[in-house]
């Protein structure tokens, strides 16, 4: 089945004659893949430069050619070495992120969360994984350097919203370590607490997130109440004045989707209570928390992660560490 973006490709691809496709293909390929100048292929297809030059960005528009940057990653050692101190952390990575648009901040988050993962993963162990773009982006972006079997499983019900990608990121990671995964059989959210409460009873939902609570190691993401970077907004289980209503009441941010309170502590809220997830209380046991969260708007949800307990390694940029730093850990 195709997804939505190799749908649009196909469809701009089949509005162009193919012979002109192949034509910038074949043009791209030399230019790109072979080093050649324009004005050699110019020569080679008796083109001018000019006339290969607007093939080139006409093959780009038709996204025959697509261009992928690949920042380089650089850390803070010094801030790193704070939050270690400060928070009483296993480790901290901060990234020298500079100003740039929050979805490549991500990406970059996410190729530095992913190079720390491999640093702590063994045969054998229990992976357990939240959803979120930090998470997705992580797992996007990890290469397996060794063979290795390991059993993943996720931390919270099931989505079915693109934005989160849950399941789709517990299956992806599976792939990569003998394809062993396990959902959890229930949606994130129900309508009714009461439908919840029952459902976390069910032998195979109970089963799941007992096998989650008892991980080696969990990759969570930590979310914000700001609309901008919120998943929970975003994927719309809160609307704007649900949203409201829990920052009155104290919400700082989220972790597995648990709205958490200043000190980190799950909010007495009905949200919580309709949510199926893992028991924060037994996320803290679990030997080794990796935590993904960059920002500004995503700092006040991090500290209160941390003064909750949670987060063993902290992988975050330096605008979150600069305000971690800033303020009480208790």
């Amino acid at each position: 089945m195709l997804n939505d973006f190799t749908g649009d490709l196909l469809e701009q691809q089949s509005q162009i004659d193919p012979e002109r496709v192949e034509l910038m293909a074949e043009i791209a390929r030399l230019y790109y893949e072979e080093g050649e100048t324009q004005s050699a292929i110019g020569k080679k297809f008796h083109l001018s430069k000019a006339t290969v030059s607007r093939i080139l960005d006409e093959a780009r528009r038709h996204k025959i050619v697509e261009i992928i940057i690949h920042y380089p990653i650089s850390t803070d050692c010094n801030l790193e070495k704070q939050l270690i101190e400060k928070y009483g952390l296993i480790g901290a990575h901060v990234l020298v992120s500079g100003q740039r648009p929050y979805i490549n901040l991500v990406r970059l988050l996410g190729k530095l969360a992913a190079r720390v993962m491999l640093n702590y993963i063994n045969d054998g162990m229990t992976i357990a994984v939240s959803w979120g773009m930090a998470v997705s982006a992580t797992v996007e972006a990890l290469s397996v350097n060794r063979p290795m079997h390991l059993r993943v499983v996720q931390t919270q019900g099931s989505s079915e919203e693109d934005i989160i990608e849950g399941t789709n990121v517990v299956r992806t990671l599976a792939a990569m370590f003998g394809n062993d995964f396990r959902i959890i059989p229930a949606p994130f959210i129900l309508k009714d607490q009461r439908i919840a409460q029952v459902l976390r009873e069910e032998p195979s939902v109970c089963e799941a997130l007992q096998i989650a609570e008892n991980a080696d190691l969990a990759l969570v993401g930590i979310g914000s109440m700001n609309p901008k970077v919120s998943g929970l907004f975003r994927a719309g289980y809160l609307d704007d004045q649900q949203l409201q209503e829990l920052i009155q009441q104290g919400a700082m941010g989220d972790v597995c989707g648990v709205i958490i309170d200043k000190n980190g502590q799950p909010l007495d809220v009905e949200f919580n209570r309709r949510i199926i997830v893992v028991d924060l209380a037994k996320l803290r046991d679990i030997p080794i928390v990796i935590g993904v969260g960059a920002g500004a708007e995503k700092a006040p949800g991090i500290l209160a992660a941390l003064r909750g307990g949670y987060i063993k390694v902290l992988v975050t940029d330096m605008m979150a560490a600069k305000y971690l730093l800033s303020q009480d850990e208790l």
